[in-house]
């Protein structure tokens, strides 16, 4: 039923068989007359592959801000005498704690995504290791913008989250992301989650609202 109304038509999710945390695949297979990053492109053979190199620095000056990059650099195979190493800046963002107990934060950088639990370990060196989950895989990405962080109560019971940002907070391969938005609108996101007992943690509000 499709004949003659597409150029191309894929079925299923052409990242759903990551082999890392960063939501990578062994091999995309021929390019259907895009340009697409295949950074791994094994051919569907065993290979070792060094999965990525992270760079981290974070750095407190006067009690009350916290400065923090993180940079990743990933060895890929070259072709066509180019070189086929990249790096991407996964973080850079200031955290400014203005209230006396440190439990109100507000970032501006660019900073970890509201979307889940899940991007919290995702990165060396943590659990680097660990391919990702099927919504981590596309919202675990770390949007441009400004965002504010409130912990109440005690054994922080109730925390809400608001930023504003460009794009969205999907992965950066992903067709959702703008990081340097292209329109006049941003992307607002809130998060409300409850942890009881401080043992696990329950997400029962969270919105994204897409300008």
């Amino acid at each position: 039923q499709f004949a003659g109304r597409y150029g191309w038509l894929f079925y299923g999710d052409i990242l759903a068989t990551a082999v890392n945390s960063r939501g990578e695949v062994a091999d995309l297979g021929d390019a259907p007359g895009v340009t697409r990053y295949d950074g791994i492109r094994s051919r569907g053979m065993p290979s070792f592959i060094l999965n990525v190199a992270n760079i981290g620095v974070r750095a407190a000056f006067l009690d009350d801000f916290i400065f923090t990059v993180s940079v990743n650099l990933t060895p890929r195979s070259g072709g066509h005498f180019a070189l086929g190493d990249t790096f991407d800046l996964d973080l850079a963002q200031l955290e400014w704690m203005p209230t006396a107990d440190q439990r109100i934060s507000i970032f501006a950088g660019k900073m970890e995504s509201l979307i889940g639990v899940e991007y919290r370990s995702r990165r060396s060196p943590q659990r680097f290791n660990i391919t990702p989950s099927l919504i981590g895989r596309y919202t675990m990405g770390t949007p441009l913008g400004v965002k504010a962080r409130a912990k109440f109560f005690k054994g922080d019971f109730l925390t809400i989250a608001v930023a504003f940002t460009n794009g969205s907070s999907t992965t950066e391969m992903f067709h959702f992301y703008d990081e340097i938005d292209s329109n006049a609108g941003k992307t607002f996101t809130g998060r409300l989650s409850l942890k009881p007992f401080g043992l696990f943690e329950v997400t029962p509000l969270g919105l994204s609202l897409v300008a």
